[in-house]
């Protein structure tokens, strides 16, 4: 998926999770190609406050598929972590 796509998307989820009154932000690749130190980014990292979090994860299971937990906690502090493939 080319960045326009993946910009438009962030649109979508960013529309859907505002209008819930979520506390989000980009992140990772994301963010640094918006803000221009980065030339591409190959997914969205959404990073949401903890007591937003089940309502994202409604939301974004809405738009997409919720990939198998592939995450190791031990390496991580991430209270959360959830996976989705969205639109490809």
């Amino acid at each position: 998926m080319d960045e326009e796509r993946k910009l438009a998307l962030l649109v979508k989820i960013a529309h859907a999770f505002n209008e819930a009154h979520l506390t989000w932000a980009l992140g990772a690749s994301g963010f640094l190609y918006l803000q221009g130190i980065a030339p591409s980014f190959h997914d969205l990292d959404l990073m949401i406050k903890e007591t937003d979090a089940p309502k994202a994860v409604e939301i974004l299971s809405s738009l997409g598929q919720r990939s198998p937990e592939n995450y190791d906690r031990t390496r991580y502090g991430t209270v959360l972590f959830a996976e989705f493939v969205i639109a490809g």
